[in-house]
């Protein structure tokens, strides 16, 4: 499907600890079209919200309805965390690449903070196509772990990790990365990429990021997004020491960009 943008009611709002909100809305189409690793952005369509929306990986969908899960963290997310049901926003999408397919053998997910939410629908397609997943998950403390309930029926194994030790592994979730070559996505804090990098760049082993960044238009007009590019195009001159996390990724090889 092509990018679009759609009014889309609101028909579920819950909370996921302190300052986290799962927006669910009425897409179809969207949810449809949209695909493990691609992303949205959202425009809250109420008084005296910002002009630009917020890029967002969706969480979960159905038939009908796609949701976004994330932390509030400013005045764009504070709009969204306001919207109850009947309330309407915007929606661009799809926007940016779906995973790309593991290599045969160990699949491995982890996910800090809000890094998890764009980490459970491709557990599930994974799952579905007969993979066995490993599912692992991080966070400051426990009551900011996010996910657990949701990957819990779907995961071969679920692991998580606090950094204060009040739930699961104390440290940080990297340490429970496998000993094992293993295919692993990884969606996070900079720090936890870095760590994933390393581990990948150690074993030889396949290894996917999912970056975050600020993003004015979500499908690489402005170039606000650009990260550095590990491997330099000569052939794009300047543009070439770049890439686009909108367009080129949200996700890449561990060793196609540096953190």
């Amino acid at each position: 499907m092509s990018l679009g943008r759609w009014s889309v009611p609101v028909v579920g709002r819950t909370a996921h600890g302190p300052g986290v909100v799962e927006l669910e809305v009425e897409a179809p189409a969207l949810a449809a079209s949209i695909r493990p690793g691609q992303f949205v952005m959202l425009f809250p369509e109420t008084p005296g919200a910002p002009y630009l929306g917020r890029p967002m990986s969706y969480f979960r969908r159905s038939e009908e309805t796609m949701s976004v899960l994330f932390r509030v963290v400013g005045a764009g997310t504070r709009h969204l965390a306001a919207l109850v049901r009947g309330d309407r926003l915007s929606a661009l999408g799809p926007l940016g690449q779906p995973f790309p397919d593991p290599e045969p053998g160990e699949v491995c997910l982890v996910g800090g903070g809000v890094g998890v939410p764009p980490l459970y629908d491709w557990a599930r397609t994974l799952r579905e196509q007969g993979h066995g997943v490993t599912v692992l998950l991080g966070a400051r403390s426990a009551d900011q772990l996010l996910g657990e309930a949701a990957f819990s029926p779907i995961a071969a194994q679920l692991l998580v990790a606090t950094d204060d030790g009040s739930r699961g592994h104390h440290g940080p979730v990297t340490s429970l990365l496998p000993a094992s070559t293993a295919t692993v996505y990884a969606c996070g804090p900079s720090a936890m990429l870095k760590a994933v990098q390393e581990w990948a760049r150690g074993r030889a082993a396949p290894a996917y990021l999912t970056l975050e960044a600020r993003m004015a238009c979500g499908f690489g007009a402005c170039l606000g997004c650009t990260v550095a590019a590990a491997n330099p195009d000569p052939a794009k001159g300047d543009y070439g020491r770049y890439v686009r996390v909108c367009t080129d990724g949200p996700t890449f090889a561990a060793g196609a960009v540096l953190l």
